[in-house]
């Protein structure tokens, strides 16, 4: 059950992802020119100070996918920390506001493929189990995962 639910929120968040990336592709070809290819793009997606903000998402849905790779069941903990780490990526601190959440902000205001898949991945995420007081980090889960792993091999 997990597993499809968090399945759901991969691809709603991809969908936001690539919203997102035409979104700043666009501002950047405004800025600086025309980017010229899927291989230009991603060198600057990985590389170029313009596309900063983005990585912290890149990575959350990376992390997502290596948690979809195991075999076993995913748990309500693992499901909740993923739920917590999405929303505090996406949820403005008024007090320490991050540069994703400022720049997303301004996104959204900007960009109507940007709020359809805000609304998509917002639904998906509706539908995670909460946990409160998850302990664990998607980080840290993924931590004991390969550690798991590693000492099968051994």
């Amino acid at each position: 059950m997990n597993r499809s639910r968090l399945e759901q929120l991969s691809t709603a968040l991809l969908d936001l992802h690539k919203a997102l990336i035409d979104y700043v592709r666009k501002g950047y070809e405004r800025e600086r020119g025309y980017v010229d290819g899927p291989f230009e793009l991603l060198r600057l997606l990985t590389s170029d100070p313009y596309f900063d903000w983005l990585r912290p998402l890149s990575r959350l849905l990376a992390d997502i996918d290596e948690l979809l790779e195991k075999s076993e069941p995913l748990s309500e903990a693992e499901a909740g920390a993923v739920k917590n780490e999405v929303k505090s990526l996406f949820e403005a601190d008024a007090e320490v506001p991050t540069t994703f959440t400022q720049k997303y902000l301004v996104a959204l205001q900007d960009a109507p493929a940007v709020v359809l898949a805000h609304a998509s991945a917002s639904r998906a995420l509706a539908e995670l189990p909460s946990c409160r007081l998850c302990a664990p980090t998607v980080s840290e889960i993924l931590t004991r995962e390969r550690i798991k792993r590693r000492n099968k091999g051994n």
